[in-house]
């Protein structure tokens, strides 16, 4: 599909982006396509910009550019969530696993992702509740993963896991990860879980610092449904999504991670595979071999 409308979500705290996105938006005019931002984004408004509300930006385009680095991604994957629109990441930051395109990547690229020449790689969302006495207080979608854990000056967590009906472990530790195959290589890899291809119908259930060595990471199919209940807990237990979002807990809440229905939709380089980003990001150097 040709696109005709595009959508720039930017981090507004990086000063770049204001001068990319005056680059883009001459470079689609030329190409007769409309630009909007959502209006909660604090730039200013320039002829052939249009900003509009969240429901109505997500209505009008065709495809969302999201201008920053990983965290950008993460808000931006979250907030246009339903909407089945693609997203695609124009790296900004330092690291970019999800923004996978360069500023001039995407330039050069730029024909071509007009006219629908772009590769699309769906990605799996979890949806987390936190059940208090019985009833749901919050809930929340995450793309990399949702974390319950403490504070560093809390005592370790008592947290029993169950897999749909059955009984896996009370670990004790300073928490639990439950990560998406794209947030292994987040959170969960600092914590001694795998690495899990992106596009695996699996969740992570990785234990941080257990006070058992045998309790190790389980890699689950994504129809499970884990819930975490906290058995006990210190001072500022939370439950934390995608590092950005958060929500004090207290002893005996439940929290439930299920496989959300809708992905996300990740525009990916076409000559560009998963192997490749991994051994670019991760710094892997190929054989020894190639060293001398």
């Amino acid at each position: 599909m040709k696109i005709r409308r595009v959508g720039i979500f930017p981090n507004p705290q990086k000063k770049e982006c204001l001068g990319y996105i005056n680059t883009l938006e001459g470079l689609f005019r030329k190409a007769d396509i409309d630009v909007y931002l959502p209006d909660f984004i604090p730039y200013p408004v320039k002829t052939g910009r249009r900003s509009v509300s969240l429901k109505s930006f997500l209505n009008k385009v065709d495809i969302i550019i999201v201008l920053g680095g990983d965290g950008t991604f993460l808000y931006a994957a979250r907030e246009c969530h339903g909407a089945k629109i693609p997203l695609l990441g124009v790296n900004m930051g330092s690291f970019g696993f999800l923004t996978e395109f360069t500023k001039e990547d995407f330039l050069m690229s730029m024909g071509s992702i007009i006219n629908g020449d772009y590769r699309i790689v769906e990605l799996l969302m979890l949806n987390a509740s936190v059940l208090r006495k019985g009833r749901r207080i919050a809930n929340f979608t995450a793309l990399n993963d949702a974390v319950l854990n403490r504070d560093s000056f809390s005592k370790a967590l008592e947290i029993q896991v169950d897999l749909g009906k059955e009984f896996l472990n009370e670990y004790f530790a300073d928490g639990i990860i439950i990560a998406t195959p794209t947030g292994s290589t987040a959170h969960s890899l600092s914590a001694g879980g795998p690495i899990v291809v992106q596009t695996m119908e699996s969740m992570l259930i990785t234990p941080i610092c257990p006070h058992t060595l045998t309790n190790r990471p389980v890699i689950i199919p994504s129809e499970t449904k884990v819930s975490l209940r906290v058995r006990k807990s210190g001072k500022n237990t939370r439950l934390n999504i995608d590092g950005q979002e958060y929500i004090n807990l207290k002893n005996d809440d439940t929290v439930v991670v299920t496989r959300h229905k809708n992905p996300v939709k990740l525009v990916r380089p076409a000559q560009r595979s998963y192997c490749a980003i991994l051994r670019d990001k991760l710094n892997w150097g190929g054989t020894y071999r190639n060293k001398w």
